[in-house]
């Protein structure tokens, strides 16, 4: 009878072992598995998305892109990072009264290659409402361009367009993309319509910018051909 019991017990106590290893197993894959956010855009993002792009800048030349997403650190309060759209990437070390980039980013302040941020530059940008990436092909008609500014009661520059990019979430302190589009003006007048999808890296920290572009290589007014 002793040994009939010991057989039992131990039969429960390996089926209940092997329960155990089961749903620990289940439950890890579960949270193991990335953090998937559908952003205003229907585009999907999960926790790789949001770690800054990693590739040699290569330029482009004269073509026009696929739909890129790109995720860069401006984390930095004191540091801006400059990005180059026919590069297709962060330039290091860029001079900011150089032609080599296109978007500076500190935090959430975003300026473009051009007016008084940089006299030389022919950067702008163009925001478009009520309208999807998808189907911006050209730019509109008698399209105008807001140059970077710096208003007299303010320490930074600006730039309208780009100013208020985001809407301010007071619930839970974040800031969220508005759906819209922004056509640039690169520093030597080509194009491109950007998107921003997230402003936040992996791990919630703000300061990544997460997001998606098509760059027209020639000096055109069609943004994808």
């Amino acid at each position: 009878m002793e040994a009939k019991a010991f057989f039992r017990y131990l039969y429960i106590f390996v089926l209940l072992f092997l329960l155990g290893a089961i749903l620990v197993f289940v439950i890890g894959g579960i949270f193991s598995k990335p953090k998937k956010t559908e952003t205003h855009s229907g585009v999907i993002l999960d926790e790789s998305s949001l770690t800054p792009t990693q590739i040699k800048p290569t330029e482009v030349g004269e073509k026009t892109t696929p739909t890129i997403t790109y995720t860069l650190d401006c984390s930095q309060i004191e540091e801006w990072v400059y990005f180059d759209f026919s590069r297709g990437s962060v330039i290091k070390g860029a001079d900011k009264n150089s032609l080599d980039w296109d978007l500076a980013f500190k935090r959430a302040k975003i300026l473009t290659n051009g007016g008084e941020t940089n006299k030389k530059g022919l950067g702008g940008a163009l925001v478009l409402e009520s309208v999807k990436f998808e189907t911006i092909a050209e730019l509109p008609e008698n399209a105008s361009f807001e140059k970077d500014y710096k208003s007299y009661n303010k320490l930074e520059k600006e730039n309208k367009a780009l100013d208020k990019w985001y809407e301010y979430n007071y619930l839970n302190h974040r800031l969220e993309p508005k759906p819209s589009i922004y056509i640039i003006k690169t520093a030597d007048g080509r194009f491109a319509k950007m998107q921003i999808l997230s402003y936040y890296c992996e791990g919630e920290k703000a300061g990544c910018f997460t997001f998606r572009y098509v760059y027209q290589g020639k000096k055109s007014n069609k943004l994808v051909l």
